[in-house]
């Protein structure tokens, strides 16, 4: 199920775009200050973009895309925590898919504010003018089994072009009682793993998950 939203999200906000501004607002809310360089100039330009209506996108040089999670080995901005796999062929049973399943299952792997990333594997260069490169899509709540392990998430995302900001839920099983057609599975391209926003050692001086 997909709930389209605004929530004060400029129009124009693609998926990274999203990711970040929830986390810059969720950090301005706790009192936590910004530390990563790069959210501190998107959050600069989204400000002032908040005071001039006439625009409703972050100029590109201050734009967050989905290469700059993939591509940040170094953990400079964003750090990531879980592995993905190849989802090549829809309903996937790699050994990998299997253990990214069992990461994502464990609470303590998937948090509120934790970022999911997808990659295009039909565009390894991850070149934008070559098509789409990547998704993502912020963690906002967890769906837990009688046994403690997450099985879906709530996530918050928007689209290239600024369609549309979103809610939809994501099923982490295949059982059918739990919304199949809304499995990890489906969204396309190979899932890359989870991300954390900022350096691990900004993070870990942070409030707990």
């Amino acid at each position: 199920k997909k709930n389209n939203i605004s929530a004060g999200i400029p129009k124009g906000y693609d998926c990274a775009d999203v990711s970040s501004l929830v986390n810059i607002k969720a950090n301005n809310a706790a009192g936590i200050e910004t530390s990563s360089e790069k959210l501190k100039d998107f959050e600069s330009e989204h400000e002032r973009l908040s005071v001039n209506s006439t625009d409703n996108s972050v100029g590109k040089n201050y734009k967050i895309a989905t290469v700059d999670f993939i591509t940040d080995t170094e953990g400079e901005n964003f750090r990531k925590s879980v592995e993905g796999y190849s989802n090549t062929e829809k309903w996937s049973r790699s050994e990998n898919r299997t253990n990214t399943l069992e990461m994502l299952s464990n609470a303590e792997n998937v948090s509120p504010g934790s970022v999911m990333m997808w990659k295009n594997p039909n565009n390894p260069n991850l070149d934008s003018s070559n098509g789409w490169t990547g998704h993502a899509a912020t963690v906002l709540a967890r769906e837990f089994d009688s046994n403690g392990n997450v099985i879906g998430v709530v996530v918050i995302q928007g689209h290239t072009n600024g369609t549309s900001t979103e809610l939809s839920y994501i099923s982490f099983t295949t059982d059918g009682k739990f919304r199949i057609n809304n499995h990890l599975d489906v969204f396309l391209g190979d899932f890359n793993g989870m991300y954390e926003i900022e350096k691990k050692q900004d993070n870990e001086k942070k409030c707990a998950k």
